[in-house]
C-alpha cells in the first residue's frame, strides 16, 4: 500500500501541471479550431457574394453581347476576372454546350463537359447541374461538398423569335473559384498567432510544476514516512503538521485518523475480550473452522461437553475427527458447510467425547463470509440425550391415548348403532301402532255419523251435541294418527315415492277449490300466482299433502289479510311459494319448527290446535323428492315458505300423464 501511495506521489509532481497544460492546450485547440471555423464561413460567404455580382454583371453583358451579335465584349470581361488567382474557371456556353467566351482563349469552340472534365472530376454532375438550372431559368450558387471551391451558375436568355415572349435558346455563365489556399493562409495565420500563447502555456506548467516540487513534495514526503511508520506498529507516529494550506488539513485529518486507530485498536481489544466472555457464556458448544476445517475458537460449553480442559487441545485440530474417531474426512458435513456455502443442519449425531463415551447431539453449521467469500465455518450442537428420552416416553403415552381413543370410539359407534336401531324399533312400533289404532277410529266416526244422521233414532239436543264433540275428537284423534303413522313411515323407511308425470296446474286448481270454504270461513283472500307451470314428475300425493299442510297452517295462523300460493319455474326446478299476513315466526324458531312436535311457543299451542308434525313430515317429504324448504318469516309480519322441487327427466321427455314408477328412499 505505501509503494502504491509512493508512486501516486511521484506522478502528481507532473500529473497537475500535464494536466493543467493539457487542458489549456485543449481551450487553444477549441479556440483555434473555432476561429478557423469562423475565418472559413466568412471566406464561403464572402466568396458566394463576390460569384452572385460577377454573374449579374456577365449576364447583362452575354444579353447585350447576343443582341448585338458580338461577344468580344463579353469576352474582354471574362479576360479580365485572370487577375483573380483563385478564378478556376470563367466561360459562357451557347444553348448546345459549346463553349462562346472562356477565361482560357483556348477553351473557345470547345464543348463544355470537355472543358469541365479537365478541372473537375464531377464534370458530369456539373454539366447535368447547368442544363437543370439553363431549363429553369434559375441561377444558383453553391458550395462543393469538401468546402474547397465555390460554382456560379447563371442561365442567359439567347433572343426570342420575332412574336415570342421567351425564347427557346439559353445559355448559361459559368464561375469556378479555388478556395483552399485561402482557407490553407487563413490557418496559418492563425497557427502563427497561438504558438506564442502554447510556449507561454508551457512555460507556466514547468514554473508551476517546479513550484510543487519545492513547497508540495517535501511536506507529502512527511506524511509518507509516518505513515509508513504507522503501519509498521509505531501507533504513536504523528505528523504535527505546519503551514496554513490543505496539506496542513491533511496532516491534522492524518493525526486524528492515528487518534481513532489507537483508539479503536484498544476496542477491538476488549471487543474481543466481550466476544470471548459472551461465547462462554452461551449453554450451546460454539466453534470455528478454517477453510481446512481445522478448529479456530472454542468456547467453554464446547470444552466441557467434549470432556476438554482448554481450548489449546482443540486449537488448530480436526475437531470433526476428533469427535467423530475413525470417520473418513470426505464425510466431514461441517466442510461442506465452506464448500458449498450453504447452511447444514444434523437433526441427531453421535459426537465422541475425549474419554470415549458418546452422546446424542443436534448441530448447526453455518458459513462465515467476509466480504462476500465464505472464509470459514462456524459450528453450534446442544446435547439433546434427555429430550430424546422424553420423546421416547412422550411417544409410548400417545400410543397409550390412541388406543384409549380408538376403543371409546368404537364404543361410541356400538352406542350410536344401537340408537339408531332403537329409533328404527320405535319408528316401526309407531307406525304399527297407529294402523291398528286407525280402524277402531274409523268405526267410532262412522257410527257416530250414522247417529247423527238419525238412523238409530231420533236423539235430544243434549244428546246431539255429545255425539258432535265425539265424532269431532274421533277425527282429530284420526288426524294425530295418520300424522304419526306418516312420520313414522318416513323414519322408519317404509315411505315411497311414487312418480308420476301431471299437470301442475291441475294440482293447484284442486288445491284451490278444497282451500276455498276455509279461507271465506276465515274472512280472508286467497290469490293463486301462477306462471306457466307445464307439467312435472314428481309424486303428486305427496306434492298435495306438502300444499295441503302449508296452506291450512297459513289460514290457520292468520287473522285478516291474504294467503298467496306462488308457481314458477323452468326447465330444471319447480319453485312453490306459500305466503301469508299472520303472526309471523321468529327467527329463532326457524329451524325448530321442522321438527317434530314443535311449534312457535307454548302461547300458541294453547291458542291454535294442532300436533306439531306437519311441518316436519313436509320437510321431509321435501327431501325425499330431491327439493329444499325455506322459510322466511318475522313476528307479526306473515311467513313466506319456498318449496324448490326437480321437475324430473320424464316431464323433459314429455311423458305420458299417469304413467308410474315407485322410487325408495
Amino acid at each position: 500500500m505505501l509503494g502504491r501511495l509512493s508512486r501516486s506521489v511521484f506522478t502528481l509532481r507532473f500529473l497537475i501541471p500535464l494536466v493543467l497544460f493539457v487542458l489549456a492546450l485543449t481551450q487553444t485547440g477549441f479556440i483555434a479550431y473555432f476561429s478557423f471555423k469562423e475565418i472559413a464561413h466568412s471566406i464561403d460567404d464572402e466568396t458566394k457574394r463576390y460569384l452572385t455580382a460577377a454573374l449579374g454583371h456577365l449576364q447583362k453583358s452575354a444579353d447585350t453581347a447576343y443582341r448585338r451579335n458580338d461577344l468580344s465584349n463579353l469576352q474582354e470581361e471574362i479576360s479580365e476576372q485572370s487577375t483573380d488567382e483563385h478564378m478556376l474557371t470563367s466561360l459562357f456556353s451557347d444553348e448546345k454546350g459549346q463553349v462562346m467566351a472562356s477565361l482560357h482563349l483556348a477553351d473557345r469552340g470547345l464543348p463544355l463537359q470537355d472543358v469541365l472534365a479537365r478541372d473537375n472530376d464531377n464534370a458530369a454532375f456539373l454539366t447535368q447541374k447547368i442544363a437543370t438550372l439553363q431549363r429553369s431559368l434559375r441561377g444558383q450558387v453553391w458550395l462543393s461538398e469538401d468546402g474547397n471551391r465555390v460554382y456560379g451558375v447563371y442561365p442567359v436568355e439567347l433572343g426570342a423569335a420575332e412574336g415570342a415572349l421567351r425564347s427557346n435558346r439559353v445559355g448559361a455563365i459559368l464561375l469556378q473559384r479555388d478556395l483552399s489556399q485561402l482557407k490553407h493562409h487563413a490557418y496559418s495565420r492563425l497557427l502563427d498567432d497561438s504558438l506564442p500563447v502554447l510556449l507561454t502555456i508551457f512555460g507556466l506548467m514547468l514554473l508551476l510544476g517546479l513550484l510543487l516540487y519545492l513547497f508540495i513534495t517535501r511536506r507529502i514526503d512527511r506524511v509518507i514516512d509516518i505513515s509508513r511508520r504507522f503501519a509498521s506498529g509505531d501507533y504513536h507516529a504523528r505528523v504535527r503538521p505546519q503551514g496554513f494550506d490543505e496539506l496542513k488539513d491533511l496532516g491534522i485529518a492524518f493525526d486524528d485518523l492515528a487518534d481513532k486507530i489507537e483508539m479503536a485498536q484498544g476496542e477491538i481489544k476488549g471487543q474481543s475480550e466481550r466476544i470471548q466472555l459472551l461465547l462462554d457464556s452461551t449453554a450451546e458448544a460454539i466453534f470455528g473452522l478454517d477453510s481446512e476445517a481445522r478448529c479456530t475458537f472454542v468456547n467453554t460449553a464446547c470444552l466441557q461437553m467434549l470432556g476438554y480442559k482448554t481450548s489449546e487441545q482443540l486449537l488448530g485440530k480436526d475437531i470433526y475427527s476428533l469427535m467423530h474417531p475413525g470417520a473418513e474426512p470426505d464425510t466431514n458435513p461441517y466442510h461442506d458447510t465452506y464448500l458449498k456455502g450453504v447452511d447444514i443442519y444434523v437433526a441427531e449425531d453421535q459426537l465422541c467425547r475425549s474419554d470415549g463415551q458418546c452422546f446424542s447431539a443436534e448441530s448447526w453449521a453455518h458459513p462465515l463470509r467476509k466480504n462476500g467469500q465464505c472464509v470459514g465455518t462456524v459450528v453450534t450442537f446442544i446435547d439433546i440425550t434427555e429430550r430424546l428420552q422424553a420423546e421416547k416416553k412422550l411417544q409410548s403415552y400417545k400410543d397409550q391415548l390412541e388406543d384409549i381413543v380408538e376403543s371409546r370410539t368404537q364404543q361410541l359407534v356400538q352406542a350410536r348403532d344401537e340408537a339408531e336401531k332403537a329409533s328404527l324399533s320405535k319408528s316401526m312400533f309407531l307406525a304399527n301402532m297407529s294402523h291398528e289404532l286407525r280402524t277402531p277410529m274409523n268405526a267410532i266416526i262412522g257410527f257416530s255419523d250414522i247417529l247423527k244422521s238419525g238412523m238409530a233414532g231420533p236423539l235430544t239436543e243434549e244428546q246431539h251435541r255429545q255425539l258432535l264433540s265425539i265424532h269431532d275428537s274421533g277425527k282429530h284423534l284420526l288426524e294425530l294418527i295418520n300424522d304419526i303413522l306418516d312420520l313414522s313411515k318416513v323414519e322408519a323407511g317404509k315411505s315411497d315415492l311414487i312418480m308420476e308425470y301431471f299437470d301442475l296446474g291441475e294440482l293447484l286448481d284442486e288445491l284451490t277449490r278444497l282451500m276455498q270454504p276455509l279461507v271465506q270461513a276465515r274472512g280472508l283472500s286467497l290469490h293463486i300466482e301462477v306462471d306457466s307451470p307445464g307439467g312435472i314428475y314428481s309424486d303428486p300425493a305427496k306434492l298435495r299433502q306438502i300444499l295441503l299442510n302449508l296452506l291450512s297452517n297459513a289460514i290457520k295462523f292468520t287473522q285478516q289479510g291474504t294467503v298467496t300460493l306462488r308457481a314458477y319455474g323452468d326447465k330444471q326446478q319447480t319453485v312453490l311459494e306459500v305466503e301469508d299476513t299472520g303472526i309471523g315466526i321468529a327467527a329463532d324458531r326457524h329451524e325448530e319448527i321442522f321438527k317434530p312436535f314443535s311449534q312457535v311457543d307454548a302461547g300458541i299451542n294453547r291458542e291454535y290446535s294442532g300436533t306439531g308434525l306437519g311441518l316436519a313430515i313436509c320437510q321431509n317429504y321435501t327431501r325425499m323428492m330431491g327439493g329444499t324448504m325455506t322459510l322466511q318469516s318475522l313476528p307479526g309480519l306473515g311467513s313466506r315458505f319456498r318449496l324448490v322441487i326437480p321437475v324430473g327427466d320424464k316431464a323433459e321427455t314429455g311423458g305420458p300423464s299417469g304413467t308410474l314408477e315407485r322410487v325408495n328412499r
